[in-house]
């Protein structure tokens, strides 16, 4: 299956924002998260396996396993083989920039063959709390979320400071074609 329309200058605008910014590390977790999230949609894996994704991603990838697993005839994904991912576009405003990213791949849904094209945001969050914490901050040790810097986090009992650094999460998959 082919590709919509790619930005050919998507990598180096990326790069122009986040200098750091590595291509294969995107790559490779946003394919990793594709193929654990058919995992989680069949009930083979939990949703907090899905690592470098948001909360609310999470969250919706939990109530969609639950309501597959919950139907007559649940959907089975097997045999999934991603052929091909690439990011194929690139936003920023003030509260987040998104890589686009569209991964060609095949599985065996119910036993049946089939080929699409899915479509992976990987997002970084530049919104700032009240005091200039990162709004989405979570604990540097144990990796709970938590409300603000400069408090103690109420999972592990460790301080929180506000030099948590931010990171790229993948916070939607769906399927384009």
């Amino acid at each position: 299956m082919q590709f919509t329309y790619v930005d050919p200058n998507v990598v180096n605008n990326i790069k122009r924002d986040f200098p750091d910014y590595d291509e294969n590390i995107a790559k490779s977790i946003v394919e990793n998260t594709v193929m654990k999230y058919f995992l989680v949609i069949n009930g083979e894996a939990s949703e907090n396996q899905l690592e470098y994704c948001t909360e609310a991603f999470k969250q919706r990838a939990a109530t969609m396993a639950k309501d597959n697993l919950s139907t007559v005839t649940p959907k089975h994904y097997d045999d999934i083989h991603i052929h091909k991912s690439q990011v194929a576009s690139y936003h920023r405003d003030h509260d987040a920039a998104t890589a686009k990213f569209q991964v060609s791949l095949e599985y065996k849904l119910n036993g049946i063959k089939a080929q699409h094209i899915y479509e992976a945001d990987y997002s970084y969050y530049l919104s700032m709390g009240i005091e200039g914490e990162n709004a989405s901050l979570i604990c540097q040790f144990c990796g709970a979320p938590v409300d603000t810097a400069g408090s103690v986090c109420p999972y592990c009992g460790s301080e929180i400071h506000s030099s948590v650094e931010r990171t790229w999460k993948v916070s939607r998959i769906s399927m384009l074609r």
